[in-house]
């Protein structure tokens, strides 16, 4: 299980100035924001339309519907018949996709410059002239239905997060998943899908974000040309939320049909935008980032009690979550799995890391940038997350100076004050017993 993203070992120099990137930003009339870059290494453009909503701004009863939005958005507009969006990108040779998150939902096109103009008017087409019908809504709802079987309701992984967040969210909305609870997906209706598409498909809830080959006056004006004549609807802005910290250690147990115990533990930690999350990071390569990592080497090779052990940090716009997960081997109870990875933890707090461990994860965090630089797709995603967390996009420019600032101290220091024992959210998924057998 990988909640976020895959590392490769690529490292910068150590004197690298902040990210050079030709940015500009504009704001239209009704209050859609544009962000362009111009980057002419490739005759290439990412289009990437963010929207400022995902399961965060559910409520309960209709649990599911930003990521139900994500799927409806390529069935039929006004102008354009069910599929016919993706269809006309891919003739033109361009990719194109789209995900939800807790905190928000991102449609992207990555298309030769030539073809910048067609795809912007693809997305005014559906974002301003979506049609929703019955025969929509239920056509969609069956597929969403079935990739939650699929990926949770199926899956010993699957289940195992849902139940996580579940019990380390008792109020903030993060609790429920992204794609939803069954009997919410099943009782969403039209009305519900109206008035959600009205609130948060609105210009003031959307950043446009280009980049490539094309120069920022001629962005700013194709987008305006499409997206000047959308009117925003009346919006309250979202309420912060907070989830109130633990006092104890909490755990679940969930049963499911599997010979493989698995463990996950996490830890409520500041919002993404905190600075210590970049610390964090780092203490998370060091302790669970591949097999040279301290808890896969306690776990796995060491005491022989896991077959895997992993972990990072899942940023998230209120809070995060640092978390550690293991899968016992045969015949180990998954109680030994969880003492051996909190007494990985406890010998950071108690000990802190060496100069080697906190290199080697600088660098394997500095090759997560670079791989993300190599295209206008990743530039796009890096300031739109930015955007996301930060509320502007000047952060992801600085991003590499604050992971190098970083010292061992620092490390030792956020797991000191983090990942306590006594505060930790557990969730142990066990085979099923007779007695669970229906």
């Amino acid at each position: 299980m990988r909640i976020v993203f895959i590392l490769g070992l690529l490292s910068l120099p150590a004197q690298a100035k902040p990210l050079d990137l030709n940015v500009e930003e504009k704001m239209l009339g009704n209050g859609l924001q544009i962000v362009a870059v111009e980057r002419f290494s490739s005759p290439t453009v990412s289009v990437q339309l963010w929207v400022r909503t995902g399961s965060r701004n559910e409520r309960p009863g209709i649990t599911g519907i930003a990521h139900l939005f994500e799927h409806m958005m390529f069935k039929g507009s006004k102008n354009l018949g069910p599929e016919k969006h993706a269809q006309e990108v891919m003739k033109i040779g361009g990719q194109l996709n789209a995900y939800t998150t807790h905190d928000a939902t991102v449609y992207y096109e990555n298309v030769a410059a030539r073809n910048f103009d067609a795809i912007l008017a693809l997305e005014a087409e559906r974002f301003q002239h979506l049609e929703l019908s019955a025969k929509m809504l239920e056509s969609e709802r069956e597929v969403v239905k079935e990739e939650r079987l699929m990926r949770t309701d199926n899956s010993p992984t699957g289940k195992l997060i849902e139940a996580f967040f579940a019990a380390a969210y008792k109020v903030h909305n993060y609790r429920w998943p992204v794609v939803g609870w069954m009997r919410d997906l099943n009782a969403i209706n039209l009305n519900d899908c109206q008035e959600f598409f009205t609130t948060h498909y609105n210009p003031k809830n959307v950043t446009v974000i280009v980049v490539g080959a094309i120069d920022h006056a001629s962005v700013f004006d194709r987008v305006k040309h499409h997206f000047g004549g959308w009117q925003a609807k009346p919006r309250a802005e979202p309420k912060p939320q907070s989830e109130p910290d633990l006092t104890s250690r909490r755990e679940e147990v969930v049963r499911f049909a599997t010979n493989t115990p698995l463990l996950l533990g996490g830890w409520k930690v500041p919002a993404a935008k905190h600075n210590d999350i970049v610390a964090l990071k780092l203490l998370g390569k060091i302790l669970s980032d591949g097999a040279s990592s301290r808890m896969y080497r306690e776990l796995v090779y060491t005491k022989e009690l896991a077959q895997y052990a992993a972990g990072d940090v899942l940023t998230q716009v209120d809070n995060s979550q640092f978390y550690l997960w293991a899968a016992a081997r045969p015949g180990v109870n998954i109680d030994s799995v969880e003492r051996a990875m909190l007494e990985v933890v406890e010998r950071v707090k108690s000990n802190g890391v060496t100069t080697k461990e906190l290199d080697r994860a600088k660098a394997q965090a500095e090759s997560e940038s670079v791989g993300r630089l190599k295209k206008a797709h990743g530039i796009a995603g890096l300031l739109g997350w930015s955007l996301m967390y930060h509320g502007d996009w000047r952060p992801a420019l600085t991003e590499l100076d604050r992971l190098r600032a970083v010292s061992a101290l620092d490390i030792q220091r956020v797991a000191q004050n983090y990942l306590s024992k006594n505060r930790i959210t557990v969730v142990k998924l066990l085979p099923e017993t007779k007695e669970d057998a229906p």
